[in-house]
């Protein structure tokens, strides 16, 4: 039963490389919820073979929200291991700021929510990996890179 959960996630036991855009609008960021579920991510996706970042970045948000992009900026890197559906993941995230011509009001996927958080409550909203939300928030304030390792048991490390 075990091998059959974890086979039911195609992304078990590989590295998943991924792009996160991150989109401010005045005091408040574009996050984005699966239907169902009780925590948030930062829109993006997985990164196809032989497709580079910017590529990504621009497919992925033309996807999920219609998005034209104006301009982004690679801010920083977290590389994520975690736990889901009883078996272990490793991410790692590319994380862009972006400037877009538009903001959508909903998503173009059915089973995702856009929702837009006011800045001073993100650090108490659950959007994932956390160390990722962190990062971004500090960022935020300082403009400064970040590159942030996160283990299986939530030890989070940063590089500079």
């Amino acid at each position: 039963m075990k091998e059959k959960i974890k086979k039911m996630h195609k992304y078990s036991d590989q590295i998943e490389v991924r792009v996160r855009g991150i989109i401010f609008k005045d005091d408040k960021i574009l996050v984005l919820q699966e239907k169902g579920k009780d925590y948030y991510h930062f829109p993006g996706g997985h990164v196809e073979f032989g497709e580079e970042l910017s590529e990504t970045l621009i497919r992925e948000l033309k996807e999920e929200l219609d998005l034209k992009i104006k301009n982004y900026k690679l801010i920083g890197a977290v590389d994520n291991i975690y736990n889901a559906l009883n078996s272990k993941h490793h991410e790692i995230n590319f994380v862009f700021h972006v400037e877009t011509e538009n903001l959508p009001n909903d998503s173009n996927e059915s089973q995702i929510k856009l929702i837009i958080i006011d800045l001073k409550k993100l650090s108490s909203t659950n959007v994932l990996p956390h160390s990722m939300r962190d990062s971004i928030i500090q960022w935020k304030k300082d403009g400064k890179f970040f590159w942030i390792t996160s283990d299986i048991n939530g030890v989070t490390q940063k590089h500079f």
